[in-house]
């Protein structure tokens, strides 16, 4: 082994991860990358390199992909499916998803947006939107929020499963949460 190899293990052997088994969850949109649609080779990449960064450290990640939206919104209006059944499909899709967390025995979700964490606003249209650092699952609902589906929420807090929301964007973020660092924001009990 070359003297670089036995340092960078020696780094990583240092380095206590505070989660030791996440969910890391994904929308389809951050798989777009600065295209703007479909899957961008070099997006996927870089995901897949700080996954094997955690890796590394000895936690175990289930990725998720969502589902929730792909039929929501004016994207998919060609194919004509009415508002109420892309509704439908999203809340079908998080209750699977629900369903594979319970069996997971995940410590924590990790939500990977575009943006740094959770904002009263949409802080992509609002300037003066605001980032919550801690927020609890029932703020989360009554405020209306939209993180992350309502019924996901419900289900993670039923389950007292914190979520972490942060920039995927931001180049190790996923490997500075799982060490601990406060990055983003906290779904968490009151």
């Amino acid at each position: 082994m070359t003297t670089t190899k036995v340092s960078r293990k020696a780094e990583i052997q240092r380095q206590v991860p505070v989660f030791q088994r996440i969910v890391l969850k994904l929308s389809g949109e951050s798989l777009q990358g600065s295209q703007g649609f479909g899957i961008h080779a070099e997006t996927v990449v870089n995901i897949a390199r700080e996954v094997k960064e955690v890796n590394d450290l000895g936690v175990q990640v289930a990725i998720m992909v969502g589902g929730g939206n792909i039929f929501r919104g004016t994207r998919q209006k060609s194919l004509a499916i009415d508002r109420a059944t892309g509704d439908y499909m999203g809340m079908l899709a998080t209750v699977i998803n629900g369903l594979a967390l319970m069996e997971i025995k995940a410590q924590v979700i990790l939500k990977a947006t575009r943006v740094d964490g959770i904002y009263d606003a949409d802080p992509e249209k609002v300037s003066g939107a605001r980032m919550f650092e801690r927020i609890s699952y029932l703020d989360v609902i009554q405020k209306g929020l939209t993180v992350m589906d309502s019924t996901a929420i419900s289900l993670c807090m039923d389950n007292k499963l914190p979520i972490i929301v942060f920039n995927m964007n931001v180049p190790g973020n996923i490997k500075r949460v799982v060490l601990g660092e406060k990055v983003g924001s906290a779904i968490c009990p009151s």
